[in-house]
């Protein structure tokens, strides 16, 4: 297998995807608020910060169908599953949940540009904790 090829565990399937995913880009993100009072003071306050992986994964057409009931299933139980960004390194496995898309939102992967028997699809990945 090529270096960062992924594999997703969720509730009873185990699914290794035969391309690599394209290079991702951490995401840190703050669930909060702030505000600028009536004298221009600026405030601000923390829930928490989410730490995400945006994904841009790489799908053979004939694997697209099993990708897509992955993400639907994401979706709507809003369970946390394993992520593993290179299937063969199980040093590279965390439980995630899917951030994007969320369920109402489209699950509508492209063609690659490199591929047109390739299609993409880009996904955020929410850290769970642990491994």
């Amino acid at each position: 297998m090529l270096p960062w090829t992924p594999a997703v565990a969720y509730d009873v399937y185990y699914l290794r995807f035969s391309l690599p995913c394209r290079p991702w880009t951490p995401i840190s993100r703050g669930i909060g608020g702030s505000e600028v009072s009536a004298a221009g003071v600026p405030a601000a306050y923390e829930v928490r910060r989410d730490r995400l992986q945006r994904v841009t994964l790489r799908v053979l057409e004939d694997e697209w169908e099993q990708v897509e009931a992955w993400l639907a299933w994401a979706q709507a139980t809003a369970q946390p599953f394993k992520w593993r960004f290179d299937q063969d390194n199980p040093a590279t496995e965390y439980t995630v949940y899917l951030d994007a898309p969320a369920m109402g939102d489209p699950i509508e992967p492209q063609r690659s540009a490199d591929d047109g028997s390739v299609l993409e699809i880009t996904i955020d990945l929410r850290y769970a904790g642990g491994s």
